[in-house]
């Protein structure tokens, strides 16, 4: 068995994630939505964000990421997101409470957001969750806003 995943792109709209070759145009931002409900098995570093597959807005596969806002609802497990760098450089920490649930909002605005400080050619920079203590009918369900960079 596995854990039942999905990854839907909130913004752009109706955007199936994958670069068209006539689009020279790519976005500032992209926000998208990750659930898991888990049998148990768990995921370990799964890239949810490959950035090779995006396009910033001068069309130019973008370097590295700022996340703007994670915003998440927890039923059982935690979650670690981390950018995909050597070693990897974490994100967020995302815990269950005492009752098994959690749900919160990071804004990381404030401050410019979390920009990922990894250099290009140092890995990819994708983020990657991991699920910690999953257990069978645990979930989570995880929307994050990321900025893009060329440099």
């Amino acid at each position: 068995m596995a854990d039942t995943v999905t990854k839907k792109y909130v913004y752009p709209p109706n955007w199936d994630g994958n670069p068209s070759e006539s689009q020279y145009q790519g976005w500032k931002r992209v926000v998208f939505r990750c659930t898991n409900y888990s049998d148990g098995t768990g995921e370990d570093g799964v890239t949810k964000l490959d950035i090779s597959e995006l396009r910033t807005s001068t069309g130019k596969v973008p370097t590295r990421t700022v996340v703007e806002w994670i915003r998440y609802q927890l039923q059982g497990m935690g979650v670690r997101i981390e950018w995909d760098r050597a070693p990897r450089s974490m994100i967020a920490l995302l815990a269950a409470g005492s009752d098994g649930g959690d749900h919160g909002y990071l804004d990381f605005r404030k401050h410019g957001g979390l920009v990922d400080d990894g250099e290009a050619g140092d890995r990819t920079g994708d983020i990657l969750f991991t699920t910690l203590e999953a257990a069978s009918l645990d979930s989570y369900d995880i929307t994050m806003s990321v900025r893009l960079k060329e440099k």
